[in-house]
């Protein structure tokens, strides 16, 4: 199926070992506050933290090397941002589509997971860079862009055009104010002009997502949630390079390497959420199967594998890989098929051909690297994956939607421990 060859050339440039900040870690800080409610039409920025706490180059390039488990480089940084900025689309993309189809149950769970998980790691990793009073504003302050989405999406809902159009003006004002946020916290090195489009953009691809569920249509809901995660990639790149010339990180954001690495963390991450989907709308019986099976193979997959082909080139087969890649998928159906029926031998047997699958996609992982990542070493990690999300996928069985959601983000959170070895190895193949 796959094909090695030691004088192969790679078509794109690959990534070497990514890591996270200690504030994405896999036991984050837990987040006791909770959610103030947007009071004025105008959002509350973040106030300028006293000079000695944010100025203080010395002080906090400590802070930000003492603060990590490993060495930050400009390019983990801006992997770690776009992980969880993607992860911030697809959690209020969720949250959105359970409250439009009136599962409230639904709503609640996939918001907790956005505003107090998501947000809060999103808050650690400004706080391991600018610290704890810092961490906690920004807290406050990206979860009123939150309220202001479900403010819109209630609106929409209820067919009030004029509370939508004051939720659309009131999160425009917001990204305005974060522009200027950015600017303030990285002293200039990321001005309010270069991320406030960014940010606009943000907003309107994701409102597309919501008019789109609104509507009932599925195909242009997923499509749309899609471009709205991918485009973070561009946020995570410019605020990586502001926070690393800042602080004096090494590497370079917007190198080639690093949007190779951001790319693949986030695609494999991808994959996980977008199968959550499809598994969720079939046990629910949701009117979305098709679409979300169709943004999984059709959108995820493919993209995934033109990654691949050209970070391999003459490595792989990229039609090889397509079908390889959708197998362990149709596992996962098959699982699926088997807790909807309460078929505990087919469930069984999904699950024992997902571990087979995991040992052959490590050997394949040895092969693509030329031996650099052996495929003992990579077993455990795959089989985990593929073992992380069946939780996930009992829950949804079970209708236990806050399992289902801390589940599914726990089994999208691992994918990065497949992600950065395998860039480790591939680089060292070369």
């Amino acid at each position: 199926m796959f094909r090695t060859n030691r004088t192969a050339r790679l078509l794109a440039a690959t990534a070497a070992s990514a890591v996270l900040l200690a504030a994405c870690a896999d036991d984050p800080a837990p987040v006791d506050e909770p959610v103030e409610d947007v009071e004025s039409d105008e959002p509350e920025a973040m106030e300028e933290e006293p000079e000695e706490d944010v100025d203080d180059a010395d002080e906090s390039d400590e802070m930000d090397h003492d603060a990590m488990d490993v060495e930050v480089t400009a390019e983990t940084l801006r992997a770690s941002l776009n992980r969880l900025l993607q992860e911030h689309v697809y959690l209020a993309g969720f949250a959105t589509g359970e409250f439009l189809s009136g599962n409230e149950a639904g709503f609640e769970a996939a918001a907790t997971e956005l505003t107090q998980s998501n947000t809060g790691e999103l808050a650690d990793l400004v706080g391991s860079v600018y610290g704890d009073d810092v961490r906690e504003q920004f807290f406050g302050f990206w979860n009123s862009h939150i309220d202001m989405f479900v403010d819109y999406t209630v609106a929409l809902d209820a067919g009030d055009e004029e509370g939508q159009q004051d939720a659309v003006d009131r999160l425009l004002g917001y990204a305005e104010e974060l522009a200027m946020t950015f600017e303030t916290l990285t002293e200039g090195e990321l001005p309010a002009e270069a991320t406030q489009p960014e940010i606009e953009m943000h907003i309107t691809t994701l409102a597309a997502a919501v008019d789109a569920q609104a509507a009932g249509d599925a195909d242009a809901a997923f499509t749309n949630l899609r471009e709205a995660a991918h485009h973070m990639d561009g946020m995570a790149e410019a605020l990586a390079g502001a926070i690393a010339a800042q602080h004096g990180i090494e590497g370079d954001a917007s190198s080639d390497l690093a949007g190779v690495r951001s790319e693949l963390n986030a695609l494999l991450q991808e994959h996980v959420y977008l199968a959550g989907a499809f598994t969720g709308q079939a046990l629910s019986g949701g009117d979305s199967v098709e679409a979300a099976q169709n943004a999984l193979l059709a959108g995820n997959t493919e993209d995934l594998a033109d990654l691949v082909d050209a970070v391999y080139g003459d490595r792989i087969e990229r039609d090889d890989f397509v079908q390889f890649w959708n197998s362990h998928i149709l596992m996962f159906v098959a699982y699926t098929e088997g807790v909807a029926e309460g078929d505990q031998e087919a469930q069984d047997a999904a699950v024992a051909d997902l571990q087979a699958y995991g040992a052959e996609l490590a050997q394949v992982f040895e092969d693509l690297t030329l031996g650099e990542l052996p495929a003992d070493a990579s077993t455990p990690l795959i089989v985990e994956h593929v073992t992380t999300l069946l939780p996930a996928i009992d829950a949804q069985g079970e209708g236990d939607a806050a399992a289902a959601y801390e589940n599914l983000r726990e089994a999208a959170r691992h994918m990065e421990g497949i992600a950065f070895p395998l860039f480790d190895a591939t680089v060292a193949s070369l």
